[in-house]
C-alpha cells in the first residue's frame, strides 16, 4: 500500500469534514486554553497578565476578526 498526501484544494471530493465556523474555532481555543490553565502551575496574577497582554496584541485582534 502506498499513501500519498494530496492538498485539500486538489481533492475532487471533499473529505467529509464541514467547514469550521468562527464559533467552532472560538470554542476550540477556549477548550485548549482551559486545558492549559488546568495543567500548568501558573499563578492567577500571571494568567491575568497573559490575558491583558494578549488583549493589547494587534496581530491577535486581526486574527480574531478573520
Amino acid at each position: 500500500m502506498v499513501l500519498q498526501y494530496t492538498p485539500a484544494k486538489s481533492l475532487i471530493l471533499g473529505d467529509g469534514k464541514p467547514l469550521k465556523t468562527k464559533s467552532d474555532t472560538e470554542q476550540e481555543v477556549s477548550v485548549r486554553v482551559n486545558l492549559v490553565k488546568k495543567t500548568m502551575p501558573v499563578r492567577d496574577d500571571t494568567w491575568r497578565t497573559i490575558a491583558e497582554e494578549t488583549d493589547k496584541d494587534e496581530t491577535l485582534h486581526h486574527i480574531k476578526q478573520l
